[in-house]
């Protein structure tokens, strides 16, 4: 029979540690924890220096869609008017006219006054039947009439213009002495159709004179035209 176990010794001084043992192989890894939290953002660092500005691209083929055009600009301020060009040379005025010799005649009284010859004329109808003009284009005449009366003439011979046969006295001339010139001159304002003759209105017959050495010196006629009309209202008194 065995007897009670026995106090316990003194522990012995620790020996001298051997030598470490062969590693023993790795064991496996184990699972991969939870990650932590993050931490706070450092402060951001200086920026480094730009770089080089690279090749520029290729342009793109297809071109892109035009933008809308925007609204128009406000007008811009007149600029200074020009110098003045030189003015034009006056184109040629083209205008009727009437020109004309008297030959040597008797006009009776409140007769025509025929002969007229030689003449040019141009835009006025003459007839040589009645020598009467007769105005194309209206507008304003001027008309010139010299008569050269036989030194025979009675004092206060008369002549004067006639329109459109009518009686009444226009222009009217006369001499005061025997014989002599007497001139039938008058500026008026004529419509188209008119008709005029150069009318004694005398109550006697009047000779016409011609020089011995110029035939058809016994007057001349003057009728041309100067203008459209008058620059105003007519006036008569």
């Amino acid at each position: 029979m065995t007897g009670a176990q026995g106090i316990q010794g003194i522990q012995g001084i620790r020996g001298v540690t051997g030598a470490q043992g062969i590693q023993g192989i790795r064991g496996v890894t184990g699972a991969q924890g939870i990650q932590g939290i993050r931490g706070v953002t450092g402060v951001q660092g200086i920026q480094g220096i730009r770089g080089v500005t690279g090749a520029q691209g290729i342009q793109g083929i297809i071109q892109g869609i035009r933008g809308v055009t925007g609204a128009q600009g406000i007008q811009g301020i007149q600029g200074i008017q020009g110098i003045r060009g030189i003015t034009g040379a006056t184109g040629a005025v083209l205008q009727p006219f009437f020109n004309s010799n008297i030959a040597a005649q008797t006009v009776a009284a409140n007769g025509v006054v025929t002969g007229l010859t030689p003449r040019q004329f141009s835009g006025i109808t003459y007839n040589e039947a009645n020598s009467s003009f007769t105005i194309v284009t209206p507008g304003l005449y001027y008309i010139d009439v010299t008569l050269n009366t036989a030194a025979a003439t009675a004092a206060f011979a008369v002549f004067a213009l006639s329109i459109n046969s009518t009686t009444s006295v226009v222009a009217p001339a006369a001499s005061s002495i025997t014989g002599g010139q007497l001139s039938v001159i008058r500026v008026g304002l004529y419509a188209a159709g008119d008709v005029i003759t150069i009318n004694n209105r005398s109550n006697f017959a009047v000779v016409l004179a011609a020089a011995p050495t110029q035939a058809s010196s016994a007057g001349h006629v003057s009728i041309f035209r100067f203008g459209s009309g008058a620059i105003g209202p007519i006036i008569s008194g």
